[in-house]
C-alpha cells in the first residue's frame, strides 16, 4: 500500500507469490507430496487431485514429477495446472476447495496487516478501503472468497475489491511523470471493476455472491 506521504507499507511481493497461480499449483502439489511422504497429514481425500496431477504432467508416478522442478523447470507450465485445480474445486473436490480457501485467507492477512496504516478519511469514504486485485487468479474469486471473509472476521473497516482494466502502462506513465514533476491529467489507477464489498461490522456481501 502506498500512502500519501509516499511511504510503502506491506510486502506485496510475498502476497503475490502466494496468490499467483504458480504458487497455488505448487502449494497443492507440495501438500500431496508431504502427505504421501508422511511429513504432514492432509485431512482430505487426495485421490482425485493426484489423478489430475499425473494426467496433466503426463507421468505415471510421483517420482517422475521431480523433472518439472529441477532439470526442466517451467514456471508457466506449472501455472497452467491451476485451471485444472479450479475445475476439481468447482466439481466439489474438498481438497482443491481447501487450497483456494487457504489462498483467500492469506490475501486477507495481507489486507489486515496494512489496515492500521490506512488514513481515517480513506476508511470513512464511500466504499471504504479500496483493494486493487491483479492477476487471473481473481477470476476464481468465488473459490477464494470464503477463506478471505473468514480470516478477516467482523471488526474491520468497509472494503471494496477492484479488478484493474486496461494497460499497466498507464500507471507506469503516471508514476514516471510524477517522479519527473509532470502532472498528467489521467487516472493513475486505471479503469477498475468493483467485484466484491465487505461491510465494516458485518459479513454482508454485496457483490461476488
Amino acid at each position: 500500500m502506498e500512502l500519501p506521504e509516499e511511504l510503502v507499507v506491506g510486502d506485496i511481493c510475498w502476497a503475490t507469490k502466494a496468490l499467483h497461480i504458480v504458487g497455488i499449483s505448487h502449494s497443492a502439489i507440495k501438500t500431496l507430496f508431504d502427505h504421501e511422504d508422511r511429513l504432514q497429514t492432509c485431512p482430505y481425500d487426495l485421490k482425485s487431485f493426484r489423478g489430475e496431477m499425473l494426467r496433466y504432467f503426463n507421468v505415471t508416478k510421483k517420482s517422475e514429477m521431480l523433472q518439472f522442478y529441477y532439470s526442466t523447470f517451467d514456471k508457466a507450465f506449472v501455472a497452467k495446472f491451476c485451471p485444472d485445480i479450479v475445475r476439481l474445486a468447482l466439481n466439489g473436490d474438498a481438497f482443491s476447495n481447501s487450497v483456494f480457501r487457504t489462498a483467500g485467507a492469506y490475501l486477507a492477512k495481507h489486507v489486515r496487516a496494512v489496515l492500521p496504516d490506512v488514513a481515517p478519511e480513506v476508511k470513512d469514504q464511500a466504499g471504504g478501503v479500496p483493494v486493487i486485485c491483479v492477476g487471473s487468479v481473481f477470476n476464481s474469486w468465488n473459490l477464494l472468497k470464503d477463506g478471505f471473509v473468514a480470516e478477516l472476521g467482523d471488526n474491520i473497516p468497509e472494503l471494496s475489491l477492484f479488478k484493474l482494466c486496461g494497460s499497466s502502462a498507464v500507471g507506469a506513465a503516471f508514476l514516471g511523470a510524477k517522479k519527473a514533476g509532470v502532472d498528467l491529467p489521467i487516472n493513475h489507477l486505471r479503469p477498475a471493476e468493483l467485484f466484491f464489498t465487505l461491510g465494516s461490522n458485518s459479513k454482508k456481501l454485496q457483490n461476488g455472491q
